[in-house]
């Protein structure tokens, strides 16, 4: 053995008693964090996602007692508007502010308006001059409580006043209507779906089928419960290395939004409801252009800002359609001038891209 190594091996022999106590309880601490974290993680989001299972299970079961002809279609969607009511009333203290948001963006437009070719852009900036109207009368936090579900129901009563302008004959119950806004898998965390979708994932499918969609919602939720526990658990402990530190920050961002995208892919695929994966991660963390960052960020909100808002302005010119569907994505998420910053900077690198 040479010097330096016997010397290695006489320093670390000569640790205190106390020294040597303390490294063991260090060891040990270190340890006991990192197990706790992730079951503090998951407590807290237990009751969360427990309701969002249970109402899209009930939704499930309740589309085959109907296929059976055991409930009635008004029962039905009676029960669907119930469970959303329900999710929204016990994970947000402002439910009589949503639901009045809620009345006056849906139900005054289908009385008043009536859906046709003429009124889709009076519908789209009057559910945008709504919401906000509502970041005006509400605190910031109060509004950031509300404004993804706000988002969501926005987003679904312009594309289907575009729709049934479009493509349909404009005619549909204010029952329907409802339990289409008020769908407790898509409710609080989206992701935005169609009328159409709706309209499907309220048909039994084959026992094959929806068996293999089960199994397919399970594993998009417990992808979404890796995310979290890496956001919250792992990336936050790397936040306050040098040089990598704010890649760290801005993957914990990130993951966490893989959280909320792969729960609601797996809450709205246990409803009947395949909307995707919302999210592609890998596209996002290993992108080959910025425009695939843009596009897997959120897919259905792509996909609905293409064809409602690019697809309608695209007849007046590329730049005024890119410019136009940015200032609107920017909009649903209110008066912000950070994101509207960002938006409007990933306007000109597509465009430039594209």
């Amino acid at each position: 053995m040479s010097d330096e190594e016997k010397w290695f091996y006489d320093e670390s022999l000569e640790l205190s008693d106390e020294e040597f106590i303390d490294l063991i309880y260090f060891k040990e601490e270190i340890t006991h964090q990192w197990q706790l974290c992730p079951i503090g993680v998951l407590g807290s989001l237990r009751s969360t996602i427990l309701k969002l299972l249970l109402c899209s299970a009930l939704k499930r079961f309740l589309v085959f007692l109907h296929a059976k002809g055991i409930i009635s279609d008004f029962t039905l969607h009676l029960i669907f508007i119930a469970s959303g009511l329900f999710i929204i009333g016990t994970q947000n203290n402002l439910l009589l502010s949503i639901c009045t948001y809620i009345a006056l963006t849906v139900i005054l437009p289908y009385y008043k308006f009536l859906f046709n070719k003429q009124t889709k852009f009076v519908i789209l900036v009057y559910s945008i001059g709504m919401l906000l109207i509502w970041q005006y009368f509400f605190t910031a936090k109060e509004f950031m409580s509300m404004r993804g579900i706000l988002m969501i129901v926005l987003m679904k009563i312009t594309s289907l006043s575009f729709d049934l302008a479009n493509e349909f004959d404009g005619r549909i119950t204010l029952l329907h209507l409802l339990s289409y806004m008020f769908d407790s898998s898509t409710v609080l965390f989206g992701p935005w779906i169609t009328y159409k979708q709706y309209q499907d994932s309220l048909c039994l499918k084959e026992f094959k089928v929806e068996i293999t969609n089960c199994f397919r919602a399970l594993s998009y939720i417990a992808l979404s419960l890796l995310a979290v526990i890496y956001s919250s658990c792992i990336a936050d402990n790397f936040i306050e290395w040098p040089f990598i530190g704010a890649y760290f920050v801005a993957q914990s961002f990130r993951f966490s939004h893989y959280f909320v995208s792969w729960l609601s892919a797996g809450t709205s695929l246990l409803s009947g409801i395949d909307s995707g994966i919302v999210a592609d991660w890998i596209h996002i963390e290993l992108p080959r252009s910025l425009v695939d960052v843009v596009v897997s960020w959120n897919i259905p909100m792509h996909r609905f800002l293409h064809h409602h808002i690019f697809g309608e302005i695209k007849k007046y010119g590329s730049i005024p359609a890119i410019f136009i569907t940015y200032a609107v994505s920017s909009l649903f998420h209110g008066i912000n001038f950070q994101l509207s910053a960002v938006l409007l900077s990933l306007g000109f690198y597509t465009y430039a891209e594209t």
